[in-house]
């Protein structure tokens, strides 16, 4: 057992413009060695090694040379509710047909077709109670459904058109955060150091088959700890793999169900971690006490490009990373650009699948620029709140 009192500070990342950063000092968990019920992690490598070049940080980090000619399209998403709350649509995820937005503070779920047509609007308020609390939205690939995770660890069910299905308790004895469906019978729930209300040993993940678990790792003490808080882009879909970060350890890990593999690991110019060991969670830790840990907000890949923001200090900064090389192309504070349209893309890229890649971003963003370019032009009658749909495809 490894014993660490250090305090370390943690940082709360969100994904819309509004990005809200908070440091705090919390107390670190006691990574103890896997009990009879737990497994560890693999330990075959450390990750394919991808170098984030920021000593030098551009303004902003225009990708039109990565993207396809002629596949770059801007489609107005259909409007039928007033400004305040179109202004708050945050975008989800992305389905092979439909892109779905989320407005947290009325709880309601806005589903939209590829050409922008309004498909469905769920208001979860009045589906499953004003008390309802949402801990996590997925796109479930295997069942075809759109699920829900509340804050009670019930768990929703909705066909893709918004049809409500059902619900379950699929994770009523653990601690839950996030979760992510495995196959069609499993699902892995990630723990962001809630207290465990069930009789296992606290762990950071499990994995439920048949609504059972059957494997658990990272196990950690959650009677010294603080609740962290989480980043629902943590779990991202890669060549038909599922893949995973924890915000402040510099590693990507592949997920199955029986462990993390290192998928690829992190070093940053100028503020990396000398810890050699991508799964030496105590030194990492112990580290982070010294200098500022850049912290991961989103993380996805193309065929060719590594895609990725993180936040330092109070500070984001996106980058993207060449596979074949392992190094950055660029590191920008400021989002990044296409220089054509004179368009910076501030909110996350979502990936369809490895070449199509698409984000939301507000009319106003466009207005400017809007007699410019020919991009726009079919675009008629935009307002400042107005959700665009920019999607294209990565050579």
């Amino acid at each position: 057992m490894i014993k660490n009192k250090t305090a370390i500070m943690f940082i709360k990342n969100g994904i819309k413009g509004n990005l809200y950063v908070l440091l705090a000092a919390f107390l670190t968990a006691i990574v103890t060695s896997s009990g009879c019920n737990s497994i560890r992690q693999k330990d075959n490598t450390d990750g394919s090694l991808l170098l984030i070049r920021d000593a030098h940080i551009d303004r902003l980090l225009n990708i039109d040379s990565l993207i396809e000619p002629g596949s770059l399209k801007f489609t107005l998403l259909e409007n039928s509710k007033d400004s305040s709350f179109t202004s708050e649509l945050e975008c989800r995820f992305v389905t092979s047909d439909a892109v779905l937005l989320f407005n947290k503070r009325l709880n309601t779920l806005v589903i939209f077709s590829y050409d922008g047509r309004l498909k469905k609007e769920l208001d979860l308020n009045q589906l499953i109670g004003f008390d309802f609390k949402i801990a996590d939205i997925r796109n479930n690939p295997y069942s075809n459904r759109i699920e829900v995770l509340d804050m009670k660890n019930n768990l929703y069910s909705f066909s893709p058109d918004g049809e409500f299905l059902g619900v379950g308790e699929q994770f009523k004895s653990y601690p839950h955060a996030l979760f992510f469906p495995l196959s069609d019978a499993a699902y892995v729930l990630y723990n962001n150091f809630n207290a465990n209300t069930g009789n296992t040993a606290p762990n950071r993940f499990y994995v439920f088959k048949q609504l059972k678990k059957v494997s658990s790792w990272w196990p950690i003490d959650t009677s010294l700890v603080v609740v962290l808080p989480v980043n629902n882009r943590q779990f991202y879909q890669a060549s038909g793999a599922l893949c995973f970060f924890d915000p402040l350890f510099p590693v990507i890990y592949t997920v199955s169900d029986t462990g993390l593999t290192p998928k690829y690991r992190l070093q940053y110019q100028q503020f990396n971690l000398t810890t050699k060991n991508a799964l030496d969670v105590g030194a990492m830790i112990k580290e982070a006490k010294f200098h500022p840990v850049p912290a991961m907000n989103y993380f996805i890949e193309s065929d060719k490009y590594c895609i990725m923001e993180y936040i330092l200090g109070q500070h984001r900064y996106s980058s993207v990373c060449d596979k074949a090389s392992g190094k950055s192309l660029a590191v920008s504070y400021f989002g990044l650009g296409l220089s054509k349209q004179g368009v910076t893309l501030y909110n996350p890229l979502f990936a369809k699948d490895a070449k199509n890649f698409l984000t939301v971003i507000d009319g106003e963003a466009i207005i400017s620029n809007q007699e410019k370019h020919s991009d726009f032009k079919a675009i008629s009658e935009l307002k400042n709140y107005d959700k665009i749909l920019v999607s294209f495809r990565l050579k």
